[in-house]
């Protein structure tokens, strides 16, 4: 699922039985690639003016919309329903070791690992 503009999160993955998707960061319909931390998402909650920008230096995201999570009572009476809930993850790209035009995730030797994530929430 490609998602190139701001857009509500699509009912066809909220509908899913799947409940995790990963997508390509993008900027002017392409992939982001390359070094530097850039923003991959905005979450916005209607009505309160709140918002989650995640900028990662990754160049995928995974979205979880716990559509396979079943209703259940949390501590001091929280619920937890399908759906309920979005998590976002900057990743690299599933099967990356074997597409060789996919940035790549395979650590060499004496290389070192390192990738950034910031989440930074804003009133709008």
């Amino acid at each position: 699922m490609r998602i190139r503009t701001r857009t509500a999160v699509p009912r066809k993955m909220l509908e899913d039985r799947y409940d995790a998707r990963v997508v390509q960061a993008v900027r002017e319909s392409r992939p982001v690639r390359g070094d530097g931390l850039r923003e991959a998402a905005v979450l916005r909650a209607p009505g309160s003016g709140i918002s989650l920008h995640l900028s990662t230096t990754q160049p995928g995201l995974q979205v979880y919309t716990a559509n396979g999570l079943s209703a259940r009572q949390g501590k001091s009476g929280a619920s937890y329903v399908p759906r309920g809930a979005v998590a976002l993850e900057g990743q690299g790209f599933p099967n990356a070791v074997n597409e060789p035009t996919f940035p790549t995730v395979v650590l060499a030797a004496g290389e070192i690992y390192q990738q950034e994530i910031v989440f930074a929430f804003r009133h709008d």
